[in-house]
C-alpha cells in the first residue's frame, strides 16, 4: 500500500513551474520519493504508477455551486482553524480555475474514487489540509516555515517534521530532507515548504489507514466536500 500527498499549486494556465510537491509514503511510513513537479500530467503519471494507493490532496476537490462556506469549512472556522474559503468565481478569477476539482475529475476517470466512510479499498482520493493538521497537533502553535526570516523558516521547518513524527511515530523522516532544509539557498525555501506540506498530506491519509480512523476524522461529506484531519480528542 502506498500513500501520496500532493501539495497542489493552485495557479492554472500556466501552472507555476515546479509549484506542486509530491510525497510518497510506504505502508511502513517510509518516504520513498519527494519531488517538485509542474503539470497535471506529471502528477497523474506518478499517482497512476501504483495500484494500491490512497491520495491526499491539499486543495478543494469537491466544490458546490453555491458561494457559501462548505460545511467542512464552517467546522474548521468554528475550531479556530483559518483557511481560504472555497468559492468557484474567486478561484477562477484568482487562479484561472479550480485546479483541485479538475485534477480530482481526471483521477476519477483513471479509476480513483472518493471514500465511503472508512474504506479499505485502494485508489481513494481525500482532501487534506496540512496547516489544519499542524494546528490540531500543536494546539494552535503552528510552526511558521513559510514566512519570516531565513533562520526562522529553517528552524520551524525542522520543527514541523519533528512534530509530525511525534504525532505518528512510525513515520521515518529522510535525512536528505533535513539536509535540504539546512542547506538550500533562501530562494529555494518555498519549494522546501511545499515538500513539507506534501509529506504532511501523505502522512494524514497514511495515519487514517494505519490507525483505521481512530486518530483521524472526516469532516464534511461527499456532496459538499470533506477534509481528513487528526481527531482533537486523540491529541488531548
Amino acid at each position: 500500500m502506498y500513500f501520496i500527498g500532493i501539495d497542489l499549486g493552485w495557479k492554472m494556465n500556466p501552472p507555476r513551474e515546479r509549484g506542486t510537491a509530491l510525497c510518497t509514503l510506504s505502508s511502513r511510513g517510509q518516504v520513498e520519493k519527494i519531488e517538485l513537479v509542474t503539470t497535471d500530467e506529471e502528477i497523474i503519471n506518478e499517482v497512476t504508477s501504483k495500484n494500491h494507493i490512497w491520495v491526499g490532496i491539499d486543495a478543494p476537490l469537491i466544490i458546490p455551486d453555491h458561494n457559501k462556506l462548505r460545511k467542512c469549512e464552517k467546522t474548521l472556522f468554528s475550531r479556530g482553524i483559518r483557511l481560504l474559503p472555497t468559492n468557484r468565481l474567486f478561484f477562477e478569477r484568482k487562479f484561472g480555475g479550480c485546479r483541485g476539482e479538475i485534477l480530482a475529475s481526471k483521477l476519477l476517470s483513471h479509476g480513483f474514487r472518493f471514500p465511503d466512510q472508512l474504506s479499505s479499498e485502494d485508489r481513494i482520493l481525500f482532501e487534506v489540509y496540512p496547516y489544519g493538521l499542524l494546528y490540531i497537533i500543536t494546539h494552535g502553535k503552528v510552526p511558521s516555515y513559510k514566512k519570516g526570516g531565513e533562520y526562522k523558516r529553517r528552524e520551524h521547518a525542522l520543527r514541523a517534521l519533528h512534530l509530525a513524527s511525534q504525532w505518528e511515530p512510525s513515520l521515518e523522516i529522510p535525512s536528505e530532507l533535513k539536509d535540504e532544509i539546512n542547506r538550500v539557498p533562501r530562494r529555494d525555501l518555498t519549494g522546501v515548504a511545499d515538500k513539507i506540506d506534501a509529506l504532511l498530506s501523505a502522512l494524514c491519509v497514511y495515519s487514517h489507514w494505519i490507525n483505521r480512523g481512530r486518530r483521524t476524522e472526516s469532516i464534511g461529506d461527499n456532496d459538499d466536500g470533506f477534509i481528513i484531519l487528526p481527531r482533537q480528542e486523540a491529541i488531548d
